[in-house]
This record gives structure tokens, C-alpha cells and sequence, in this order.
């Protein structure tokens, strides 16, 4: 019998996209490709080695090189995670039993569904299209305060009004 992974597609640190395998079978919160945090420069709180345990019989024990934070968004959702850092993890990240017990995660694996109880959102698999209102907000042009007001203005003078401006304000937990 064989059923597709739960992997997931996340951002992390300031938008980068990662995949996260969600692993019912990890005893640990968090882990995170060692690589994948050098490039982005994860903040390290922890730089010292720890064994793990072991993914499966025929890997043997892993070792940890150290703990990160950063931010993980999941469809809008965010939450700050500590994480170790693995070598050759193979995903960008593993989510464990604690991270999913801590968000009420609700994985239907007929469906390939996985629910979100805690942000109250349904996460997408990996390879899964973003739906069209998350990807125009994504899209959208933000700006500070300072500089939206001066190009507000200046529309307005060019338009003789505000004429086909609208002004939205929507984050991605409303949609």
C-alpha cells in the first residue's frame, strides 16, 4: 500500500517558499534543512549538537547542529517556530506530533485534505495552485503609510477626484 506524503507549501523568513513534510512519526516540534538555514541566515539561539534519534532503522541516529527561529506562514496563518537544524533533511522542513497536536491539524489522506484547525484554514499540498484571492493579494502593491498618501494625492490631482482608485485594505486570514 502506498499514499502520497503530506508535504506542504509554506513560506518562511520573509516570504521564501519551503516545503514542509507534516510527519505524524517525529517526535520533535520542528526540524529544518541545515542549508536552507545558512542561505536564508535563520537567527541561531542554539549553535550546540545534540543527537536526535533516528528518522528510521536503516539511518541510524541523527544529529542536530544547532536550534533556529523564524517565522512560518501557513495560508495566511502565522507562528514563530524553533526549529532544529538537520544536514540532508531531504524536505525544507519537518513538522512533528507536537506542531500538529499545538495547531488541531486534521489530515484526511483519501482526500489529501489537510485542515488547520487553529488558524482555521485549509493548508495546500505541495504543487497545489495558490487560489486566485490569495495570489492578487500576494500581487498587490504595498506600501507604507508616507508614501501611499502622496500617490493617493497625486492620482486624485491627475483624475480630478478619486475616479477609478479604490483604496482595499485586506489581510490573508479574511480571505
Amino acid at each position: 500500500m502506498s499514499s502520497n506524503s503530506a508535504v506542504i507549501t509554506t513560506r518562511i523568513h520573509k516570504g521564501t517558499q519551503a516545503d514542509a513534510l507534516i510527519d505524524t512519526g517525529c517526535d520533535l516540534y520542528a526540524l529544518v534543512d541545515h542549508d536552507l538555514a545558512r542561505k536564508l541566515r535563520l537567527l541561531v539561539v542554539d549553535r550546540s549538537e545534540r543527537v536526535l534519534g533516528s528518522f528510521s532503522d536503516a539511518t541510524g541516529a541523527t544529529k542536530a547542529t544547532g536550534v533556529v527561529v523564524f517565522n512560518l506562514e501557513l495560508c495566511g496563518y502565522d507562528e514563530k517556530i524553533f526549529a532544529y537544524t538537520v544536514r540532508s533533511l531531504g524536505d525544507d522542513l519537518f513538522l512533528g506530533k507536537p506542531w500538529i497536536e499545538r495547531n488541531r491539524i486534521l489530515y484526511n489522506a483519501a482526500t489529501q485534505r489537510i485542515r488547520h484547525r487553529r488558524g482555521g484554514v485549509d493548508l495546500r499540498l505541495k504543487g497545489e495552485e495558490e487560489p486566485g484571492r490569495v495570489h492578487q493579494i500576494r500581487a498587490a502593491r504595498l506600501l507604507p503609510g508616507a508614501p501611499f498618501v502622496t500617490l493617493y494625492k497625486r492620482a486624485r490631482q491627475h483624475t480630478k477626484g478619486t475616479a477609478g482608485y479604490e483604496v482595499r485594505a485586506i489581510s490573508l486570514v479574511d480571505i
